[in-house]
């Protein structure tokens, strides 16, 4: 068959699922003739990227601006800027992130570091050419300088915009700006506002000031922030009822941020996803202040370290995912304490990133109080991560978790189930967990469930399972299932 006579939508979806892995794979699909240069164009010029100045870091200091030594490297970000915002490509930008280079990740004598005060003048020359990108539907800020001039760019230039992400340089001054009208200008639907300054400091409405416009409850469906980047007692924002999904990070939060937290938790009655950033500190009164939004919640991501003060509270829940970021992700054995032996009847979807060591796989035992918390659970997605070592053959950890799965006591309701095992430092981030049942992420490949003894009313329809040496091989589950090995 011709590929030509393929329709060109046909195309774009295809194309997409080649940009996801590399731009460079669409240059060469570019090249292929004509017709592929025409319909990839867009989607290879649809993001761009840009550096205005750099961060140094100093021992117990935070990071200090910096700008670009060489006079050279200066003409060929200038190259870079026009390049984007010209006017055969501009019009094709969708989505711009606008970031930071690292000094110490550079050659001694790359950058420059200038006074905190100083406005870097690449940046300046970004936001006079902003203008020109006024077709973005999302805009990411990473640590840059954030100025006036910057913010009223974006409230005036930027009307198509959709999605504005902010991470907050820690050394960012107050912006003094007097928050516009919108009139036709942008609709944001995700707001995200973050900090990598987690050390215990009381809120301030000085970070997301400058940005409450754009908080509309006609609009905005998404935000992402951090709690004490405004001080929510105050009065100045209205109930956002719009808002489906909403992302806090209550780490390093104390007895103080408690009824700045309960304050917040009000401006969300319509809520149904939730993703806590948590760590060790948090506790029963911080579930407290959130319960408003945990009554309403449909979907819950948190640290496991908070299931015993939040999942009671959460009473509509249907799927639970409990974070696995690398300083919150828990053995079977913390899991089963923090679940605490309770039966949360309303979860269905369960997913989990659990670690073992080599020595210790999770017993039969484990692994059936765990799901016994779960009573009308449907479906399992865990990964087990494995700390390897490297002298080691991995494989008989991954055997000795397909093992304890196989003898564990499943709910009967049980419809699907994904399991993803690897050793420390084998999988990319990005390849974690599946997210979306039964498949994700390319990990599980299409195991369909070939046998059914007819001992049980139901069948489970896909059960997948990885080991990071890639063994394959097919082992039964009786009376349920066969299992192949990706």
């Amino acid at each position: 068959m011709n590929p030509l006579s393929i329709p060109p939508e046909l195309w774009v979806e295809i194309f997409k699922e080649v940009d996801l892995w590399s731009t460079f794979r669409l240059s060469a699909v570019m090249a292929t003739c004509r017709t592929f240069a025409h319909i990839a164009r867009p989607l290879h010029l649809a993001t761009c990227y840009f550096a205005p100045h750099g961060l140094k870091s100093n021992i117990d200091e935070p990071r200090k601006l910096c700008v670009l030594a060489s006079p050279a490297e200066e003409q060929k970000t200038i190259e870079r800027l026009d390049f984007w915002t010209s006017e055969a490509v501009a019009p094709l930008v969708r989505h711009c992130v606008v970031k930071t280079w690292l000094a110490e990740a550079q050659p001694t004598g790359y950058g420059v570091v200038i006074d905190d005060t100083t406005v870097p003048p690449l940046l300046d020359l970004f936001i006079g050419r902003l203008h020109w990108l006024s077709q973005l539907r999302s805009l990411a800020l990473q640590n840059v300088v954030l100025t006036a001039p910057l913010v009223a760019s974006i409230y005036r230039d930027l009307p198509h915009l959709e999605e504005l992400s902010i991470q907050i340089w820690r050394r960012q001054m107050p912006i003094s700006f007097a928050c516009p009208d919108l009139g036709s200008g942008p609709r944001v639907a995700k707001f995200s506002i973050t900090t990598d300054e987690f050390r215990p400091r009381p809120a301030t409405s000085e970070l997301l000031a400058p940005w409450l416009p754009l908080l509309t409850s006609t609009h905005l469906q998404e935000i992402k922030l951090d709690s004490r980047s405004h001080d929510w007692r105050i009065s100045d924002i209205p109930v956002l009822s719009s808002v489906k999904t909403v992302e806090l990070d209550i780490r390093g939060l104390g007895a103080a941020d408690e009824e700045n937290v309960l304050a917040l938790s009000q401006k969300f009655p319509s809520v149904r996803n939730l993703h806590f950033s948590t760590d060790s500190r948090v506790s029963e009164p911080m579930a407290a202040a959130c319960a408003a939004l945990l009554r309403r919640a449909t979907k819950l991501r948190i640290g496991h370290q908070a299931l015993r003060f939040f999942l009671p509270r959460a009473q509509t829940l249907l799927e639970l995912d409990v974070d696995s970021s690398p300083d919150s992700s828990p053995t079977v054995t913390r899991l089963i304490a923090h679940l605490n032996n309770n039966q949360f009847s309303t979860i269905t979807t369960f997913l989990c990133e659990v670690w073992l060591t080599y020595t210790a796989p999770p017993s039969t035992s484990g692994l059936t109080a765990i799901l016994g918390c779960f009573p009308h659970l449907r479906h399992l997605n865990m990964s087990f991560r494995v700390a390897r070592l490297w002298h080691k053959d991995d494989s008989q950890v991954s055997f000795g978790v397909l093992d304890s799965l196989i003898s564990a006591v499943f709910p009967p309701t049980i419809t699907t189930i994904v399991v993803f095992a690897s050793g420390l430092g084998h999988t990319p981030s990005s390849q974690r967990i599946p997210r979306s049942l039964p498949y994700g992420d390319g990990i599980v490949a299409d195991s369909l469930c070939t046998e059914n003894a007819g001992t049980v009313p139901h069948q489970v329809p896909v059960v997948g399972y990885s080991s990071s040496r890639g063994v394959e091989q097919e082992k039964k589950i009786v009376p349920i299932a066969t299992i192949k090995f990706m």
